[in-house]
């Protein structure tokens, strides 16, 4: 993911052949011939410098 030229938060793995995949079939939610996963979130830490009030008439 770090060594990645774009972000990406996750990655679907496949089984790449059609008569593998109907072999394996489908739940009612998803396709057992695939799989999701989503990497850790990334965390920063960041500081309030100022803040500004106004007062507004709506």
């Amino acid at each position: 993911r770090d060594q990645l030229p774009y972000e990406i938060d996750g990655m679907v793995i496949k089984v790449n052949d059609f008569a593998l995949q109907d072999k394996m079939g489908m739940t009612t939610h998803h396709p057992r011939w695939a799989m999701a996963f989503k990497f850790k979130a990334r965390q920063a830490t960041s500081k309030l410098i100022k803040v500004e009030f106004q007062v507004g008439r709506t």
